[in-house]
């Protein structure tokens, strides 16, 4: 029965294609930005709100491991799309911020986002897209009970 299963035909087969597809489809839309852009910067940006955040819940909102997001905030931090602050309510604790820099970049690649939604529904027409949408989100929430990847 294993011979019967093509390595290339299963969903997360498909998903890799499409994340190759994405990220340059990204590359093409982001050529503008001087300093490198990944998605996984672009996407914790997003979860920076404006009064800031403690790295230990950006973690928890992106389901990646606490040491994952130090990582990619001291590489964001080096690019000066944020800061990171005393908590001034616990001295122990941190607060992530973005800096102008850091929201520009976030605008950028909200609009850059935006260009690659409108293609992708240009290609397979805005019906589909919408579905594909819908179910992309839909399969994208968290499971009842889920835990994330600490």
């Amino acid at each position: 029965m294993a011979d019967d299963f093509d390595d290339d035909s299963h969903v997360f087969a498909a998903l890799d294609r499409l994340r190759r597809r994405a990220d340059q489809d990204m590359a093409r839309l982001t050529a503008h930005v001087t300093q490198p852009l990944r998605g996984s910067h672009g996407r914790l940006l997003g979860l920076v709100p404006e009064a800031g955040i403690r790295p230990s819940e950006i973690a928890a909102d992106a389901w990646i491991t606490k040491q994952a997001v130090g990582t990619r905030l001291r590489e964001m931090e080096e690019l000066g799309w944020i800061r990171r602050e005393p908590d001034p309510e616990d001295g122990r604790a941190l607060i992530v911020k973005r800096t102008a820099a850091g929201t520009r970049v976030r605008q950028g690649a909200r609009q850059a986002i935006a260009a690659l939604e409108d293609e992708w529904g240009e290609t397979v027409g805005r019906e589909r897209y919408a579905t594909f949408r819908a179910v992309l989100d839909e399969l994208g929430r968290p499971a009842i009970g889920a835990v994330s990847g600490d």
